[in-house]
């Protein structure tokens, strides 16, 4: 099956800490000479990662396979508003990844609802060949929810956000969502750096004084463990 839709390639380089390095990570943030500043407010982000029935994906990125793909819908703030979101359909071929989105309105995620539903809203609402992924990847696994920051250097080249508040939900074998049972991660705080390829060239005197390490991190594969505890 070919998976891979329209390519811009980019880099998102992770680094992990504790949430008691968050003023220190700001204090970073206020002095840089990119002059990073804030570029949206701050807002709740909610992911579904959908899979196929094998779990292929979650597969391809515990292994790290070279080449790599997620599926999720995304949407903000109150899991109960009604509220537009977007598929997203991300690649990953080495260290360069892109990303595919699409917009769904109207899609209310609630208890109350079931996955067919929501899936028949899903598919109904993207291309076709789109639709042809998520026909094979529409397995509902994981719920992710976390607190964001966005900031953008004065360029506009690099984008960074800081994500904390992470909670996991389980949706395995599952008829409708789950949205009130959930594992925690405490304390735990992810930054992401986010560029274009063409841009690579000045991350060293972007990173050059980072005062946290960095270190590989996935979300989905994070949800998963914590919601099923492996």
């Amino acid at each position: 099956m070919q998976r891979t839709l329209a390519k811009k390639l980019r880099l998102e380089l992770k680094f992990v800490t504790k949430g008691y390095n968050y003023d220190l990570i700001h204090y970073w943030l206020k002095f840089h000479n990119s002059n990073f500043h804030r570029e949206y407010e701050n807002r709740i982000i909610n992911n579904i990662y959908f899979d196929t029935y094998s779990l292929t994906s979650l597969e391809e990125n515990i292994k790290e396979y070279n080449k790599r793909f997620k599926v999720r819908y995304r949407w903000f703030n109150n899991f109960k508003d009604k509220k537009d979101g977007s598929v997203e359909i991300k690649s990953k071929h080495n260290i360069y990844g892109w990303k595919n989105r699409f917009h769904i309105k109207n899609l209310n995620i609630t208890e109350d609802k079931s996955w067919k539903e929501i899936k028949k809203k899903i598919l109904y609402s993207v291309p076709v060949n789109a639709k042809i992924i998520l026909e094979n990847y529409s397995v509902p696994v994981i719920i992710n929810q976390y607190y964001r920051e966005y900031f953008i250097s004065s360029d506009k080249k690099f984008r960074i956000t800081i994500d904390r508040n992470h909670k996991n939900f389980s949706q395995i074998n599952r008829f409708k969502p789950n949205l009130s049972k959930n594992s925690e991660l405490f304390n735990s705080l992810v930054l992401e750096v986010k560029f274009d390829k063409e841009d690579e060239i000045n991350l060293k005197n972007l990173l050059s004084d980072i005062p946290i390490k960095y270190g590989k991190n996935s979300k989905y594969i994070n949800g998963f463990r914590s919601s099923y505890g492996l």
